[in-house]
């Protein structure tokens, strides 16, 4: 005898479905995330875009209920996209996904990591501690080095990516180094740059031309001209650009 019922091995679309545009699915997974962030950015893209919602107010129950995780670590991934400006909380304390793609930031150092201490390690016969955690952070040293060499740090290289979407706020905060200039030796400074001025450089993208922003990069070069004829030069930033601007 043959039961019609459910096949819940054989989902349809027309028993629910999420609409993602295309260009917002070859985005996420173009994007370098940890795994646990990846399953919490598309919790939140199911609770939200899976009802026709923009928003929703999504409590760390819900989170904790629908991905099997403990509420700190809930918590931490939660932190983190919305340091990466993926994921973006509302007025109304509702949390959305962010479609700028241009605005994220993801390779920042303020994301929230576990605060493990190292365990203790059993000494040897001689009463030494074992030397396994210091092999282990010399080979890491090693990696690093190795890595480093096969793929050196040049800063134009560097800045013509972020040029790619003009007026984006990359390309304010690249015309920042540019144009100061600022010393720039390494990826973790670039990217420390980055996190510094990336919510002043987006008040500033899309709102400013990108003749009114070097007009009032100029005029900021020249107070620094001005000043340092007197021995006491303008320290300018991203800040001061979006000061200028606002006068």
């Amino acid at each position: 005898m043959v039961f019609a019922c459910k096949n819940m091995a054989n989902p349809q679309k027309e028993n629910g479905f999420t609409a993602i545009a295309n260009e917002i699915l070859e985005k996420i997974v173009a994007t370098s995330l940890p795994a646990g962030e990846f399953r919490l950015l598309f919790f939140v893209l199911r609770k939200t875009y899976g009802y026709q919602k923009k928003e929703d107010r999504i409590s760390l129950t819900q989170f904790e209920k629908g991905l099997k995780l403990s509420r700190p670590t809930v918590s931490k991934y939660l932190k983190n996209l919305k340091a990466r400006n993926i994921l973006v909380v509302t007025p109304l304390l509702g949390i959305k996904f962010n479609k700028d793609w241009d605005s994220w930031v993801v390779a920042t150092p303020l994301l929230v990591k576990n605060k493990k201490k190292p365990s203790s390690y059993a000494p040897t016969k001689s009463g030494s501690p074992a030397p396994t955690h210091k092999r282990k952070k010399e080979k890491t040293k090693e990696r690093i080095a190795e890595t480093s060499s096969a793929f050196p740090f040049i800063l134009e290289e560097k800045l013509k990516d972020m040029e790619k979407v003009e007026n984006s706020y990359l390309d304010i905060i690249a015309s920042f180094i540019r144009e100061k200039p600022v010393l720039v030796e390494n990826s973790k400074q670039l990217s420390a740059i980055i996190t510094r001025y990336c919510r002043v450089a987006q008040k500033i993208a899309g709102v400013y031309t990108n003749k009114q922003i070097f007009e009032a990069i100029e005029k900021i070069k020249q107070d620094d001209k001005e000043m340092s004829k007197h021995g006491n030069g303008l320290d300018w930033t991203v800040e001061t650009i979006y000061k200028k601007l606002t006068k």
